[in-house]
């Protein structure tokens, strides 16, 4: 790390200690979200497992279901996480483990994806399988070192920096990923924008390998066996009205979620458009509503207060989610339109509830919270995946957009009349 260090030394002396911290957290997660949004479940996975490997929309939403027991990982691994000193030595391992899969992706696809698909997609799952799984133990390790390292009232501008970064160089993704696909031939074509996004995100590796270790005034917990642990998190859970409700208003919002997966799957196959034009369009549209998004998002915040940003943002996803339901077929402009309006309040919402969950989980069980607000949103989307692929092979997109708008109104009620400081 001795070249990566000077490089920081450098940057110090000239803008701070404090702005080179967080510079470099947003330049780690701006350049992750590029890459892993490049060949993300968002676009390219559903298009790969329904159009190109053959499988229903129903088998689509078990391969999420599978990915989802990526949740195991922190949770069998929290009581030693929360102990361990040097988090960021640990998401540093965590974070390689978890960028390999993507370029063992590539190579699954151009040995099996013509001779054998099914047998691809087995491969495919359980590679995306490792990669969540290496990704979820990262996360809480993460938010601890964050919480630790960047002051509270940076917070909001940082994940909105982040995000906003992202769609900025997403909107260069879009065309370039059109382009891929319809110059190349599969299985050539999704194997190189797997080995881009396998580059991108070894960038932002080298971006958080710049970030400070967390400070040496901060005591971690001592070890506990996780029978201890455990029962002493959920002792202080059930203490925690606050965190209750926050948890609550996640997991109705991501069965909300479950409609994200299928938005390119209708572009195509409802609506007609092309391949290319549908991942070139959606990545386009999504992370130019993040840049408005992310931008606005923490100002709004600043005058208003996070929790009425979340508030606003989930009613007006709701609305989004119930017009894409209302499109008639072949309304593809106006389709893209609204997934963009969508996008743009779903990214100030992000910002905001980023920010707001740091302040509602504890010093010292950090690690503890976030891995049982990942428990939770994992089995939620365990069982809305595979139930969103059924609705959408039994009684197509309409009902399926419908009855996410509704659970994610309902997502509203656990907000009512309560701040982050309550908790």
């Amino acid at each position: 790390m001795g070249p990566l260090n000077a490089i920081r030394e450098r940057a110090e002396e000239r803008f701070g200690h404090e702005t080179v911290n967080l510079w470099c957290h947003v330049l780690d997660g701006a350049v992750y979200m590029l890459g892993a949004g490049m060949v993300g479940a968002g676009e390219l996975l559903p298009l790969l497992v329904v159009t190109r490997l053959g499988a229903s929309n129903a088998v689509f939403g078990l391969v999420t279901a599978v990915i989802r027991l990526s949740f195991l990982a922190p949770l069998l691994l929290a009581h030693r996480l929360e102990a361990v000193r040097h988090k960021k030595r640990l998401a540093l391992m965590f974070g390689l483990a978890g960028r390999m899969p993507l370029l063992l992706i590539a190579f699954a696809l151009l040995a099996l994806a013509e001779s054998t698909p099914a047998l691809c997609l087995i491969v495919i799952t359980a590679l995306l399988l490792a990669q969540a799984a290496a990704m979820s133990a990262t996360s809480p390790v993460w938010i601890d070192l964050l919480a630790e390292t960047i002051p509270p009232h940076r917070t909001g501008r940082l994940f909105g920096r982040r995000r906003g970064l992202s769609a900025i160089l997403g909107l260069f993704a879009g065309p370039v990923c059109a382009f891929v696909l319809a110059s190349l031939a599969f299985p050539d074509s999704y194997a190189v924008l797997y080995v881009a996004g396998f580059a991108i995100t070894m960038v932002s590796w080298l971006f958080f390998a710049l970030v400070d270790e967390m400070p040496d005034d901060v005591v971690p917990r001592a070890r506990q066996r996780a029978v201890h642990y455990f029962r002493d998190l959920l002792c202080a859970v059930l203490r925690d009205g606050g965190f209750r409700r926050f948890l609550c208003y996640r997991v109705l919002s991501h069965v909300g979620v479950a409609a994200v997966s299928f938005f390119a799957v209708v572009a195509a196959v409802y609506h007609g458009a092309s391949e290319a034009l549908v991942v070139g369009s959606l990545i386009v549209a999504r992370r130019l509503a993040m840049i408005v998004g992310t931008f606005f998002g923490p100002l709004l915040a600043e005058r208003v207060g996070h929790r009425r940003v979340m508030q606003i943002g989930t009613a007006m996803v709701a609305c989004a989610i119930f017009g894409l339901a209302l499109l008639p077929r072949g309304a593809l402009y106006a389709y893209i339109a609204i997934v963009f309006v969508r996008s743009l309040v779903g990214a100030a919402r992000g910002v905001s509830q980023a920010a707001f969950a740091l302040r509602v989980y504890p010093r010292g069980m950090r690690v503890g919270y976030s891995t049982l607000s990942t428990v939770a949103l994992a089995l939620t989307g365990m069982v809305a995946g595979p139930a969103a692929g059924w609705l959408m092979d039994s009684v197509g997109h309409k009902a399926l957009f419908m009855a996410c708008a509704a659970a994610t109104l309902l997502a509203l009620l656990p907000l009512r009349g309560w701040r982050a400081e309550d908790a």
